[in-house]
């Protein structure tokens, strides 16, 4: 049996709703206008005979940013 989750606990501050000037340990950023796609995901469907089957592959654009290494505390071992 081992444990699901690590060791370590960290606490930390995302704004719930990011501006240029306010403090947030990390953020997501999604690309909303690439080429081909809808709302920043590209989505295709096409059939595969031989295997009997529809399949569907999406695609998501996005990057994820520390933006304040300030705003997140971390406990390391906290659990023994």
């Amino acid at each position: 049996m081992s444990y699901v989750w690590g060791k370590n606990a960290f606490l930390c501050y995302v704004a719930p709703r990011p501006a240029l000037k306010s403090i947030t340990f990390a953020s997501t950023f999604s690309w909303n206008q690439a080429p081909g796609s809808m709302n920043g995901r590209l989505v295709e469907v096409w059939r595969e005979n031989t295997r009997k089957a529809d399949i569907v592959r999406v695609q998501r654009y996005y990057d994820q940013k520390l933006i304040a290494a300030e705003a997140v505390y971390v406990w390391k071992n906290s659990v023994a």
